[in-house]
């Protein structure tokens, strides 16, 4: 979208009246008011917008999916395990002398493979989403060699070594799978493979 574009579709949504909302109650019980003018406008995907002490709250529409399409996916629910069973490990297994270097490495590396999988699945164009898998990829292999070094120093023991290098795998096993689909929409030859 150009920059007039935006210009355009942001004087719309500033010209379109604002719902009255007063009916509603948030989670407290309270009346929640609507927003008005820029911040109602600048709100994206037809949400309907309320403000109340201490936060806003978005209610859904028919046009915006409840739950994001990413929930669905396999390898977005394994990449999410294996981040939480992952940041849980380098709490407790790691030594404090390492969380600013290999902790740190291993959990960024870990939340980027599901993250990119999210981004990529939100794009439109079918490129960017496969920028984006292939970004989730490479960062699943860089978790699988921050593993093999936490192995190697004596973090992780060989038997929970194997068991994560598994849970690496199982993970890039469906990744796989969405980069080649992925691959194809784009209408991009095959790379050989690496």
């Amino acid at each position: 979208m150009t920059i007039q574009n935006q210009r355009r579709e942001l004087g719309r949504l500033q010209q379109l009246p604002t719902p009255d909302f007063s009916s509603v109650s948030g989670p407290s019980g309270r009346a929640l008011a609507p927003l008005t003018g820029k911040t109602f406008a600048s709100l994206t995907g037809g949400a309907l917008a309320f403000a109340r002490a201490g936060g806003i709250a978005i209610a859904h529409t028919p046009c915006m999916p409840k739950r994001p399409r990413y929930h669905s996916l396999v390898a977005w629910q394994r990449a999410d395990d294996l981040f939480i069973r992952l940041h849980r490990l380098t709490r407790q297994h790691f030594s404090a002398d390492e969380r600013y270097e290999l902790t740190a490495q291993l959990r960024r590396a870990a939340f980027s493979v599901p993250a990119n999988i999210v981004e990529g699945t939100a794009r439109h164009h079918p490129r960017e989403t496969l920028q984006f898998l292939r970004m989730s990829w490479a960062s699943l292999v860089e978790t699988g060699y921050c593993l093999h070094v936490a192995h190697r120093l004596g973090y992780i023991a060989a038997a929970l070594f194997d068991e994560l290098d598994l849970e690496v795998r199982r993970v890039g096993a469906p990744l796989r799978g969405m980069i080649r689909r992925a691959r194809l929409e784009a209408k991009e030859r095959p790379s050989p493979e690496r």
